[in-house]
């Protein structure tokens, strides 16, 4: 963690009271930059939590003080860093003065950092929640000595004395008794603020006597708890070991009972299931052996049938080639039909005979069926590719015989096909008309 700058106001070391320069505040403790006694050099102060015997502080937003009681090698280790054995002032955890015991720190502005360091981070650490007992613990640690005023005439005191009073000036006496009363006056005042201060000491002393006792009080409580506590977990102990006993003794019946009983068995299972096993191993190898001889013989039949589909089709198409030849032939001898007898004929209508003949013998070639080779007729279906079959083909054959792509369950019509099916429908009644009307007019002649 990150040291964090503190704003010290005071610092009392013992009774020697300063300003130090620079203050920082981290887990380990505390970091001060402090001039030693007689000003002669700065010295870098560190107390660690080692070092604490017992911290007490309130912890306000505007100003906090700290009182921190520190071990004897400690005090011993400031106050030869500090310079403090050639002078008056005194940092002694043994000291009977109360002001001489503790480090006392007032810090003005805190932030929050700080405090939470001072709660979660510190042992031995005791939070005052009376801001005026930690003020009265502050005033009388504060409060200045009174070094020893030297009287006056004190040395022609001890010479009037020796010389004996009837020798004394009469100016030395008035003196005397001036400076008797002033010394009266001083002593009278003196007692009261004395009592002021020790009373505000003793309301603090009780204040924090009762916090102690409070704090005691909760010490016990929480021993009681952690006795209780103690003795649930050896309750609870003593209980699970009984548990862990029972099971102990059961897993060790379990385990005689499993090598005397079940392995045996277990075992006797074990080779009758790798017997089984080597059975299975043997019939699934002669499995794959009649698998094998059937993937050959599939293969060749396989081959049989591409060459069988491949002669089928040259065969198909021989035969188309030859009734394209035929209907050829037939068209022809139509035709020589036609002009054997045209001499008595009109010309037009043979012309026209012979166009329709043709227009006849272009729609027949693009409606032949692949299949059976005849003119298909309504309803004409086609494939993905749009080859046409005829309706007869069409339930029989589950390829198209051009593409060999599979039909679909829905059948599809080729409604383009259709339309020239009915044109050639058309063109057969008239070229029918037409061949009529001439053989009409071969009749009248």
């Amino acid at each position: 963690m990150e040291k964090v700058s503190l704003n010290c106001s005071c610092l009392l070391l013992g009774d020697y009271r300063t300003s130090p320069r620079n203050m920082f505040i981290c887990e380990r403790g505390w970091t001060m930059d402090v001039n030693s006694v007689d000003n002669r050099c700065s010295v870098d102060l560190q107390i660690t939590q080692s070092d604490i015997l017992k911290i007490f502080a309130f912890l306000g937003k505007e100003k906090s003080y700290i009182f921190i009681n520190l071990n004897e090698r400690k005090c011993l280790k400031i106050r030869e860093d500090l310079s403090m054995a050639n002078s008056d002032y005194k940092l002694d955890i043994r000291s009977n003065s109360e002001s001489q015991r503790r480090v006392i720190i007032v810090l003005d502005d805190v932030v929050e950092v700080c405090h939470n360091i001072l709660r979660q981070r510190f042992k031995f650490f005791h939070e005052l929640k009376d801001k005026t007992a930690a003020e009265n613990l502050y005033k009388y640690a504060c409060k200045t000595r009174s070094p020893q005023k030297r009287k006056v005439g004190q040395r022609n005191h001890q010479v009037e004395e020796e010389a004996g009073p009837s020798k004394r000036p009469r100016t030395m006496r008035n003196r005397q008794d001036s400076s008797d009363g002033h010394q009266f006056r001083s002593a009278s005042s003196k007692p009261s603020e004395d009592y002021t201060s020790d009373l505000s000491f003793e309301l603090s002393k009780k204040q924090i006597t009762n916090q102690a006792l409070n704090m005691e009080l909760d010490l016990k409580k929480k021993k009681q708890d952690i006795l209780g506590i103690r003795d649930d977990y050896y309750a609870e102990k003593e209980q699970i070991d009984n548990e862990i006993k029972s099971l102990e003794e059961k897993i060790e019946w379990k385990e005689d009972r499993i090598r005397k009983e079940a392995f045996p068995k277990i075992n006797s299972e074990i080779r009758f299931l790798e017997r089984r096993l080597n059975e299975l191993k043997d019939q699934k190898k002669e499995h794959l052996e009649e698998l094998q001889s059937y993937n050959d013989s599939l293969n060749k039949i396989s081959t049989r049938k591409h060459g069988l589909k491949k002669r089928y089709f040259e065969h198909i198409k021989l035969e188309h080639n030859r009734l394209s030849e035929i209907k050829g032939n037939l068209g022809k001898l139509k035709g020589a039909e036609v002009i054997l007898n045209k001499k008595n004929s009109n010309v037009d209508d043979i012309a026209k005979y012979e166009s329709l003949s043709t227009q006849i013998e272009k729609y027949e070639r693009k409606l032949e069926c692949p299949v059976c080779l005849d003119t298909c007729q309504q309803p004409i279906f086609q494939c993905h590719e749009s080859h046409i079959i005829c309706k007869g083909c069409r339930s029989r054959v589950k390829k198209c015989p051009q593409c060999l792509v599979v039909f679909d369950k829905r059948k599809q019509r080729h409604r383009y096909a259709e339309e020239d099916a009915e044109e050639l429908v058309k063109l057969y009644k008239e070229r029918e008309a037409v061949f009529n009307n001439i053989h009409e007019k071969e009749r009248t002649k």
